[in-house]
């Protein structure tokens, strides 16, 4: 799986609904006397405040010829809330509405149409919180990413690659017999670090935050063995996952239990109540239901 990337690392490395359809954005006329206003620095998928607000439609938008975004890599896009999913053409049609549909019900768990945490939101609109939906073969091969790329305007982003993408795959993948999905770790990866961590400091996963100060009871305790950089935003990924019941199957706690041993919720409010409590703490909204890609 890929790591989370900002424009820099990336270097390093070298919206509801069921409709179909690709819809294009309008380009410019060649009228010389009209000019084309761009309403978001990113272009035609980046995420204005007022789109953030909207229900997504969960339709794919085709990067156009003139868009600032156009050339760099991706051809098509979706906006869901205060995200965007950024899409090469190898990274089918399906498979966006898929991530996009996992990102979509993390941020409004209950379907309303509505987002669950407005400051949450907004601060996914002010980090241009994106993901990078990139082929399992060419990944980054193809893009442009030169002094001049306007890829540099991004900033936090997420990757994920299409042979770690499957709509009828688990979290747990062959442990439990079927296909690996990373979506919905991923796509939370993203929220916690442009969204959840931002709007309320106590779910940062940068010490010191009430969560790191939890995730250092799990590593003394021998519950939780990560101690890198990213450990931070995997503990939460473990926590909130394992309360949504995600890794419950035998085989999937056999399978995790060399960094994670609180694979049910039982566990984890019994091995850790600090967390427990910060993660069933209304005043953050957090999900109550494990995404399941159909928003």
């Amino acid at each position: 799986m890929l790591a989370v990337l900002t424009a820099v690392a990336v270097l390093a490395l070298s919206c509801g609904g069921s409709e179909t359809g690709s819809p294009i954005a309008p380009t410019s006329s060649n009228d010389p006397t009209q000019t084309t206003t761009v309403a978001h620095e990113l272009g035609i998928c980046g995420v204005t405040t007022f789109e953030s607000s909207q229900r997504p439609t969960l339709l794919p938008i085709v990067i156009p010829e003139g868009d600032p975004m156009h050339g760099v890599g991706f051809h098509h896009c979706m906006k869901v809330f205060g995200t965007s999913m950024w899409a090469v053409e190898k990274f089918s049609e399906p498979l966006l509405r898929h991530v996009a549909s996992i990102a979509a019900e993390y941020l409004d768990n209950n379907g309303d149409g509505v987002v669950d945490d407005p400051a949450v939101n907004a601060a996914l609109v002010d980090n241009y919180a994106a993901m990078y939906l990139v082929d399992a073969f060419d990944k980054f091969d193809k893009f442009d990413f030169s002094d001049q790329s306007p890829i540099h305007r991004m900033r936090t982003t997420i990757a994920q690659h299409s042979g770690e993408t499957d709509p009828q795959g688990s979290l747990c993948g062959n442990t439990c017999s079927q296909a690996t999905d990373v979506t919905r770790e991923e796509a939370l990866h993203l929220i916690q670090q442009a969204g959840y961590g931002v709007a309320h400091p106590a779910l940062s996963p940068k010490a010191p935050s009430l969560l790191t100060d939890a995730m250092t009871i799990a590593q003394r305790n021998g519950d939780y063995n990560r101690f890198d950089d990213a450990a931070g935003q995997e503990y939460f990924y473990w926590g909130l996952t394992t309360l949504l019941g995600a890794h419950g199957h035998p085989s999937q706690c056999v399978a995790t239990s060399t960094e994670w041993t609180l694979c049910t919720p039982e566990k984890l409010q019994a091995r850790n109540p600090t967390f427990y409590a910060l993660l069933t703490n209304p005043s953050y909204r957090l999900p109550t239901r494990l995404p399941d890609g159909h928003y």
